[in-house]
Protein backbone atom coordinates (compact mmCIF):
# COMPACT_ATOMS: atom_id res chain seq x y z
CA UNK A 1 0.00 0.00 0.00
CA UNK A 2 1.28 3.63 -0.94
CA UNK A 3 0.87 6.51 1.52
CA UNK A 4 -0.27 9.64 -0.03
CA UNK A 5 2.24 11.38 1.48
CA UNK A 6 5.36 9.81 0.48
CA UNK A 7 7.85 11.39 -1.69
CA UNK A 8 9.07 9.46 -4.66
CA UNK A 9 12.86 9.98 -5.71
CA UNK A 10 12.91 10.81 -9.52
CA UNK A 11 13.69 7.29 -10.64
CA UNK A 12 10.64 5.73 -9.63
CA UNK A 13 8.27 8.18 -11.30
CA UNK A 14 8.22 6.08 -14.39
CA UNK A 15 6.50 3.62 -12.51
CA UNK A 16 3.24 6.40 -11.51
CA UNK A 17 0.08 6.88 -13.47
CA UNK A 18 -0.23 10.62 -13.11
CA UNK A 19 -3.98 12.08 -13.99
CA UNK A 20 -3.78 15.60 -14.69
CA UNK A 21 -7.80 16.99 -13.71
CA UNK A 22 -8.74 20.25 -15.03
CA UNK A 23 -11.01 21.10 -12.34
CA UNK A 24 -12.06 24.66 -13.24
CA UNK A 25 -11.89 27.15 -16.10
CA UNK A 26 -12.13 30.26 -13.37
CA UNK A 27 -9.35 32.46 -13.19
CA UNK A 28 -9.33 36.14 -11.21
CA UNK A 29 -5.89 36.71 -13.26
CA UNK A 30 -6.18 38.45 -16.42
CA UNK A 31 -2.72 36.79 -18.04
CA UNK A 32 -2.23 37.58 -21.57
CA UNK A 33 -0.82 34.26 -22.56
CA UNK A 34 -3.60 32.21 -21.04
CA UNK A 35 -6.52 30.80 -22.35
CA UNK A 36 -8.26 30.91 -19.24
CA UNK A 37 -8.18 34.99 -18.06
CA UNK A 38 -10.43 36.87 -17.09
CA UNK A 39 -10.27 38.86 -19.86
CA UNK A 40 -11.77 36.19 -21.83
CA UNK A 41 -15.69 35.94 -22.77
CA UNK A 42 -16.75 32.26 -22.66
CA UNK A 43 -18.36 29.91 -20.21
CA UNK A 44 -17.27 28.79 -17.17
CA UNK A 45 -17.37 26.18 -15.83
CA UNK A 46 -16.46 23.12 -12.97
CA UNK A 47 -16.19 19.73 -12.98
CA UNK A 48 -19.35 17.53 -11.86
CA UNK A 49 -18.25 16.52 -8.10
CA UNK A 50 -20.22 12.57 -8.93
CA UNK A 51 -17.72 12.05 -12.00
CA UNK A 52 -14.89 13.27 -9.78
CA UNK A 53 -15.79 10.71 -6.92
CA UNK A 54 -16.27 7.86 -9.52
CA UNK A 55 -12.87 8.57 -11.23
CA UNK A 56 -10.97 8.76 -7.66
CA UNK A 57 -12.64 5.35 -7.04
CA UNK A 58 -11.88 4.22 -10.23
CA UNK A 59 -8.00 5.04 -9.33
CA UNK A 60 -7.99 3.56 -6.35
CA UNK A 61 -8.83 0.50 -7.36
CA UNK A 62 -6.10 0.86 -10.33
CA UNK A 63 -3.79 1.91 -7.67
CA UNK A 64 -4.26 -1.43 -5.42
CA UNK A 65 -4.87 -3.75 -8.32
CA UNK A 66 -1.98 -3.02 -10.24
CA UNK A 67 0.42 -2.09 -7.45
CA UNK A 68 1.34 1.48 -9.03
CA UNK A 69 1.16 4.66 -7.64
CA UNK A 70 -1.68 6.82 -8.56
CA UNK A 71 -0.74 11.19 -8.40
CA UNK A 72 -4.09 13.48 -9.01
CA UNK A 73 -2.81 16.81 -10.46
CA UNK A 74 -5.59 19.66 -9.80
CA UNK A 75 -5.40 21.90 -12.97
CA UNK A 76 -7.02 25.09 -13.69
CA UNK A 77 -7.96 27.98 -14.54
CA UNK A 78 -7.27 28.44 -10.82
CA UNK A 79 -7.70 25.71 -8.78
CA UNK A 80 -7.78 27.37 -5.28
CA UNK A 81 -10.64 29.51 -6.80
CA UNK A 82 -12.94 25.99 -7.21
CA UNK A 83 -15.62 25.43 -5.03
CA UNK A 84 -15.36 21.69 -4.07
CA UNK A 85 -11.62 21.92 -3.62
CA UNK A 86 -11.46 21.16 -0.25
CA UNK A 87 -13.77 18.29 -0.33
CA UNK A 88 -12.29 16.82 -3.22
CA UNK A 89 -8.79 17.15 -2.11
CA UNK A 90 -9.45 15.58 1.46
CA UNK A 91 -11.90 13.01 -0.29
CA UNK A 92 -9.17 11.80 -2.94
CA UNK A 93 -6.73 11.55 -0.39
CA UNK A 94 -8.49 10.63 2.80
CA UNK A 95 -10.84 7.85 1.17
CA UNK A 96 -9.10 6.92 -1.70
CA UNK A 97 -5.40 7.08 -0.68
CA UNK A 98 -4.21 8.72 -3.78
CA UNK A 99 -1.54 11.29 -4.24
CA UNK A 100 -2.35 14.66 -4.60
CA UNK A 101 -0.61 18.00 -6.55
CA UNK A 102 -2.18 21.14 -7.82
CA UNK A 103 -0.56 23.82 -9.85
CA UNK A 104 -1.40 27.35 -8.69
CA UNK A 105 -0.89 31.11 -9.48
CA UNK A 106 0.04 31.13 -5.70
CA UNK A 107 -1.83 34.02 -4.48
CA UNK A 108 -4.46 32.33 -2.40
CA UNK A 109 -1.88 30.97 -0.57
CA UNK A 110 -1.39 33.82 1.56
CA UNK A 111 -3.77 32.73 3.58
CA UNK A 112 -2.53 31.06 6.86
CA UNK A 113 -5.73 28.06 6.62
CA UNK A 114 -5.34 27.55 2.96
CA UNK A 115 -1.75 27.28 3.04
CA UNK A 116 -1.57 25.06 6.13
CA UNK A 117 -4.39 22.92 4.10
CA UNK A 118 -2.27 22.78 1.46
CA UNK A 119 0.46 21.69 2.88
CA UNK A 120 -1.31 18.79 4.69
CA UNK A 121 -2.76 17.59 1.71
CA UNK A 122 -0.68 17.91 -1.39
CA UNK A 123 2.10 15.67 -2.69
CA UNK A 124 3.69 18.43 -4.76
CA UNK A 125 2.38 22.70 -4.98
CA UNK A 126 3.57 24.25 -8.55
CA UNK A 127 3.45 27.88 -8.53
CA UNK A 128 3.23 29.52 -11.80
CA UNK A 129 5.83 32.28 -12.24
CA UNK A 130 6.64 33.61 -15.83
CA UNK A 131 10.18 35.92 -15.32
CA UNK A 132 11.70 38.53 -12.98
CA UNK A 133 9.21 41.24 -11.35
CA UNK A 134 8.53 43.91 -14.15
CA UNK A 135 8.11 40.20 -16.65
CA UNK A 136 5.83 38.22 -14.22
CA UNK A 137 3.46 41.23 -13.27
CA UNK A 138 3.33 42.80 -16.96
CA UNK A 139 2.18 39.50 -18.61
CA UNK A 140 0.10 38.24 -15.18
CA UNK A 141 -1.68 41.96 -15.39
CA UNK A 142 -1.21 42.04 -11.62
CA UNK A 143 1.48 44.94 -10.55
CA UNK A 144 2.98 43.82 -7.44
CA UNK A 145 2.26 40.39 -7.78
CA UNK A 146 5.49 39.09 -7.93
CA UNK A 147 6.97 40.36 -4.83
CA UNK A 148 3.79 38.88 -3.01
CA UNK A 149 4.43 35.74 -4.05
CA UNK A 150 7.58 35.88 -2.73
CA UNK A 151 6.84 36.05 0.93
CA UNK A 152 4.48 33.38 0.06
CA UNK A 153 6.50 30.82 -0.93
CA UNK A 154 8.91 31.89 1.34
CA UNK A 155 6.40 30.91 4.11
CA UNK A 156 5.60 27.71 2.71
CA UNK A 157 8.93 26.73 2.35
CA UNK A 158 9.63 27.65 6.49
CA UNK A 159 6.68 25.80 6.98
CA UNK A 160 6.63 22.68 5.20
CA UNK A 161 7.77 19.00 6.47
CA UNK A 162 10.26 18.83 3.59
CA UNK A 163 10.00 15.14 3.64
CA UNK A 164 5.92 15.11 2.91
CA UNK A 165 5.74 17.72 -0.04
CA UNK A 166 7.99 19.11 -3.04
CA UNK A 167 7.47 22.62 -3.44
CA UNK A 168 7.70 23.41 -7.67
CA UNK A 169 8.21 26.31 -9.98
CA UNK A 170 7.03 26.09 -13.65
CA UNK A 171 7.73 29.11 -15.69
CA UNK A 172 6.64 30.01 -19.36
CA UNK A 173 9.62 31.35 -21.91
CA UNK A 174 9.38 33.99 -24.35
CA UNK A 175 11.54 36.21 -26.40
CA UNK A 176 11.56 38.91 -23.87
CA UNK A 177 12.23 36.74 -20.77
CA UNK A 178 14.64 34.11 -22.19
CA UNK A 179 17.69 36.50 -21.72
CA UNK A 180 16.83 36.78 -17.49
CA UNK A 181 16.46 32.68 -17.13
CA UNK A 182 19.66 32.21 -15.32
CA UNK A 183 19.22 34.99 -12.94
CA UNK A 184 15.49 33.79 -12.64
CA UNK A 185 16.68 30.16 -11.67
CA UNK A 186 18.99 31.87 -8.99
CA UNK A 187 15.90 33.60 -7.44
CA UNK A 188 14.23 30.90 -7.39
CA UNK A 189 16.66 28.50 -5.46
CA UNK A 190 16.85 31.60 -3.42
CA UNK A 191 13.04 31.17 -2.33
CA UNK A 192 13.16 28.12 -1.31
CA UNK A 193 12.16 26.01 -4.20
CA UNK A 194 13.14 22.50 -4.67
CA UNK A 195 12.07 22.30 -8.49
CA UNK A 196 12.19 24.35 -11.63
CA UNK A 197 10.32 23.52 -14.68
CA UNK A 198 9.54 25.38 -17.79
CA UNK A 199 7.43 25.45 -21.10
CA UNK A 200 7.89 27.73 -24.47
CA UNK A 201 4.96 30.04 -25.00
CA UNK A 202 2.56 27.87 -26.69
CA UNK A 203 0.02 28.86 -29.90
CA UNK A 204 -2.84 27.20 -28.64
CA UNK A 205 -4.74 29.93 -26.07
CA UNK A 206 -3.27 32.81 -27.56
CA UNK A 207 -2.53 32.65 -30.94
CA UNK A 208 -1.90 36.45 -31.38
CA UNK A 209 -0.13 37.00 -28.18
CA UNK A 210 2.30 34.06 -29.48
CA UNK A 211 2.99 35.13 -32.97
CA UNK A 212 4.40 38.32 -31.19
CA UNK A 213 6.22 37.06 -28.37
CA UNK A 214 7.17 33.22 -29.15
CA UNK A 215 10.81 31.85 -28.71
CA UNK A 216 13.43 32.22 -31.06
CA UNK A 217 15.77 29.81 -32.43
CA UNK A 218 18.74 31.49 -31.59
CA UNK A 219 17.17 31.74 -27.60
CA UNK A 220 16.70 27.80 -27.74
CA UNK A 221 19.95 26.81 -29.27
CA UNK A 222 21.40 29.30 -26.31
CA UNK A 223 19.22 27.79 -23.68
CA UNK A 224 20.42 24.28 -24.90
CA UNK A 225 24.29 25.42 -24.77
CA UNK A 226 23.86 27.60 -21.46
CA UNK A 227 21.35 24.75 -19.37
CA UNK A 228 24.12 22.25 -17.80
CA UNK A 229 25.79 25.26 -16.53
CA UNK A 230 23.02 26.80 -15.08
CA UNK A 231 21.87 23.31 -13.92
CA UNK A 232 25.22 22.88 -11.76
CA UNK A 233 24.71 26.48 -10.43
CA UNK A 234 21.63 26.04 -8.93
CA UNK A 235 21.77 22.24 -7.77
CA UNK A 236 24.44 23.75 -5.91
CA UNK A 237 21.82 26.08 -3.97
CA UNK A 238 19.58 23.69 -3.94
CA UNK A 239 17.35 23.71 -7.22
CA UNK A 240 16.97 20.62 -9.36
CA UNK A 241 15.54 21.93 -13.10
CA UNK A 242 13.85 19.69 -14.90
CA UNK A 243 13.74 19.38 -19.03
CA UNK A 244 15.84 16.06 -20.92
CA UNK A 245 17.44 16.63 -23.91
CA UNK A 246 14.74 15.22 -25.68
CA UNK A 247 12.75 18.09 -24.57
CA UNK A 248 14.96 20.56 -25.66
CA UNK A 249 14.93 18.83 -29.12
CA UNK A 250 11.12 19.40 -28.66
CA UNK A 251 12.13 23.12 -28.37
CA UNK A 252 14.36 23.50 -31.34
CA UNK A 253 12.17 21.81 -33.63
CA UNK A 254 9.32 23.77 -32.62
CA UNK A 255 11.23 26.94 -32.63
CA UNK A 256 12.20 25.69 -36.64
CA UNK A 257 8.63 25.01 -37.56
CA UNK A 258 9.40 21.47 -37.78
CA UNK A 259 6.58 19.27 -36.82
CA UNK A 260 7.41 16.40 -35.16
CA UNK A 261 4.77 13.20 -35.66
CA UNK A 262 3.91 10.62 -32.94
CA UNK A 263 2.14 7.50 -33.80
CA UNK A 264 2.19 5.86 -30.73
CA UNK A 265 2.61 7.84 -27.42
CA UNK A 266 1.57 4.93 -24.84
CA UNK A 267 -1.64 6.74 -25.16
CA UNK A 268 -3.07 6.15 -21.55
CA UNK A 269 -0.35 4.39 -20.04
CA UNK A 270 1.15 6.42 -17.84
CA UNK A 271 -1.08 9.82 -18.42
CA UNK A 272 -4.18 10.65 -18.34
CA UNK A 273 -5.89 13.89 -19.01
CA UNK A 274 -9.49 14.58 -18.01
CA UNK A 275 -11.05 17.91 -18.58
CA UNK A 276 -13.69 19.93 -16.83
CA UNK A 277 -16.24 18.20 -18.60
CA UNK A 278 -15.37 14.81 -17.32
CA UNK A 279 -13.96 13.91 -20.60
CA UNK A 280 -10.96 11.15 -20.16
CA UNK A 281 -8.20 11.97 -22.83
CA UNK A 282 -4.10 10.85 -23.01
CA UNK A 283 -3.56 14.37 -23.27
CA UNK A 284 -4.84 17.72 -23.28
CA UNK A 285 -4.14 18.06 -26.85
CA UNK A 286 -6.92 15.13 -27.82
CA UNK A 287 -9.69 15.39 -25.82
CA UNK A 288 -12.00 16.95 -28.44
CA UNK A 289 -11.00 13.76 -30.89
CA UNK A 290 -10.09 10.92 -28.28
CA UNK A 291 -11.90 12.03 -24.96
CA UNK A 292 -14.47 9.43 -23.52
CA UNK A 293 -16.75 10.42 -20.28
CA UNK A 294 -14.95 8.97 -16.89
CA UNK A 295 -18.43 6.65 -16.65
CA UNK A 296 -17.78 4.93 -19.98
CA UNK A 297 -14.28 4.65 -19.78
CA UNK A 298 -14.85 2.97 -16.30
CA UNK A 299 -17.25 0.78 -18.12
CA UNK A 300 -14.90 0.01 -20.98
CA UNK A 301 -12.37 -1.34 -17.95
CA UNK A 302 -9.74 1.14 -16.80
CA UNK A 303 -7.20 -1.82 -17.31
CA UNK A 304 -6.75 -2.39 -21.12
CA UNK A 305 -7.97 1.97 -21.54
CA UNK A 306 -4.05 2.73 -23.10
CA UNK A 307 -4.74 -0.42 -25.60
CA UNK A 308 -8.45 1.26 -26.44
CA UNK A 309 -6.58 4.97 -26.83
CA UNK A 310 -4.77 3.66 -29.00
CA UNK A 311 -7.30 2.05 -31.11
CA UNK A 312 -9.18 4.97 -31.09
CA UNK A 313 -6.40 7.09 -32.47
CA UNK A 314 -5.49 4.89 -35.38
CA UNK A 315 -9.34 4.98 -35.99
CA UNK A 316 -9.59 9.05 -35.55
CA UNK A 317 -6.21 10.25 -35.63
CA UNK A 318 -5.97 13.74 -33.95
CA UNK A 319 -4.64 16.72 -35.54
CA UNK A 320 -2.38 16.78 -32.69
CA UNK A 321 -0.72 13.75 -32.87
CA UNK A 322 0.59 15.38 -36.36
CA UNK A 323 2.88 17.63 -34.64
CA UNK A 324 2.27 16.57 -30.52
CA UNK A 325 3.13 18.79 -28.15
CA UNK A 326 2.52 17.68 -24.95
CA UNK A 327 5.05 17.81 -22.55
CA UNK A 328 4.81 14.47 -20.87
CA UNK A 329 5.86 12.99 -24.44
CA UNK A 330 9.02 14.55 -24.27
CA UNK A 331 10.48 14.06 -20.99
CA UNK A 332 9.92 17.47 -19.43
CA UNK A 333 10.69 16.26 -16.22
CA UNK A 334 13.60 14.62 -16.96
Amino acid sequence: MFSSNELLEPSKRESTLVVVVRVATDCSLGCQHCGFSRELSFLRREIDTSTLINLGGSLQSIQERSNRRVLVSWLGGEPFQWTALREMTVRFKNEFGLALSVTTNGLKLASDLVRSFALSHFYEITISIDGLEPHHDLMRSCPGMFLRLKKIVEKIHRERNTARTRLRVNTVLTEFNMSSFPEFCRQMAQWGFDELTFNPLGGNDRPDFFAQHRLTLAQVNELSTNLDRIRDECHGMGLVIRGGAEYLSRLQATARGERIPIDDCKPGENFLFVDERGLVSPCSFTCGTLGIPVDQWIAEGTSKSAEDFLQRKRLIRPVACDDCLATNVFDKFA
